[in-house]
C-alpha cells in the first residue's frame, strides 16, 4: 500500500507479470498495476506518473459530479438499464434496522425495506445506489458473460478465462495478459449496442494487447460503426452512473 495524502483512497501497489503499466480508480481504491521488468527508479517514475494522471482523473470527476443532477430513486422509483426499466419499491417499516433489498427477477423489481422516516433523501439515494451496484453484479454476471461468449464465437474466436463485473470510473473494460476480461457494471446503463462494442473491444485484446493499428482494423471487421459507440460513451459517461 502507498500513501499518498493527495488522495482518499487507498493505494495499492501491484508488481505483476504484464507488458505495460495500468491505473484504475475504482470505488474503495487506486490499483497501480507494473511490469516485473522495471527498475526502482523507473518503477518511481510510473507510479508518480499514474497518480498524477488518477488525481486529474478525479479531479474532472469532481467537477462534472458537481454540475450534473444525481438520480434520485425515491421519487423515480425505476430505473433503466439496457436490457429494460427496474422498477424500484421503497417499504416503510419502523425501527426494523438495517435496510434489506428484496430481488424479484421475473418482475424486474428492487424492492428496499427499512425505517425511512428520518433518513435525508440523499442517503436514501446513497445506499440504494450501493445495494444496487452489488445486486446486478450477481444478477447481471451470466448475462454479460453469455453476450461475451456471442459474441466471441462471431468474431475473434478466441478462449479467455474469466470475466469480471467491476464498479470503475475511470475505464469501460479491460482484458489482461492472462486473458481475464473485466467490464465496468456501469456499461449496464448504455445502449446494447455501446455495451457490445466494448466487449468486442475486450476480445480483441485478446490478439492484439495495444492499440495498433492492426487492434481497430480487428474492430472494425466485425464493427465498422464502433466509432459512433465509442463517441456515444464518451459524451454520456456521466450519465453512465448508478
Amino acid at each position: 500500500i502507498i500513501h499518498s495524502n493527495r488522495f482518499d483512497l487507498p493505494i495499492h501497489l501491484y508488481i505483476e507479470h504484464r507488458r505495460n503499466s495500468r491505473v484504475s480508480i475504482l470505488k474503495k481504491s487506486i490499483n497501480i498495476r507494473l511490469p516485473l521488468f522495471l527498475n526502482q527508479k523507473k518503477q518511481k517514475e510510473e507510479v508518480e506518473r499514474l497518480l498524477n494522471w488518477a488525481a486529474q482523473r478525479i479531479s474532472e470527476q469532481k467537477e462534472k459530479a458537481a454540475h450534473q443532477p444525481t438520480k434520485n430513486y425515491w421519487e423515480d422509483k425505476y430505473i433503466e438499464l439496457y436490457d429494460g426499466k427496474w422498477s424500484i419499491e421503497y417499504n416503510q417499516i419502523k425501527a426494523s434496522g438495517k435496510v434489506k433489498l428484496i430481488i424479484d427477477d421475473t418482475e424486474r423489481k428492487l424492492t428496499f425495506i427499512g425505517d425511512f422516516s428520518s433518513m435525508k433523501t440523499s442517503t436514501i439515494n446513497d445506499f440504494t445506489s450501493t445495494l444496487i451496484i452489488k445486486a446486478f453484479k450477481k444478477i447481471y454476471h451470466k448475462k454479460i458473460f453469455n453476450l461475451l461468449t456471442q459474441i466471441n464465437d462471431k468474431t475473434v474466436q478466441k478462449e479467455f478465462k474469466s470475466l469480471k463485473l467491476k464498479y470503475t470510473s475511470t475505464r469501460w473494460g479491460s482484458c489482461s495478459s492472462k486473458k481475464n476480461i473485466n467490464i465496468s457494471i456501469r456499461l449496464l446503463l448504455a445502449p446494447k449496442a455501446a455495451l457490445e462494442y466494448v466487449l468486442l473491444h475486450e476480445l480483441a485484446h485478446l490478439i492484439e494487447m495495444n492499440h495498433s493499428a492492426k487492434f481497430w482494423n480487428i474492430v472494425s471487421t466485425y464493427m465498422p460503426n464502433y466509432r459512433a459507440q465509442e463517441l456515444w460513451l464518451k459524451q454520456n459517461s456521466r450519465n453512465c452512473d448508478f
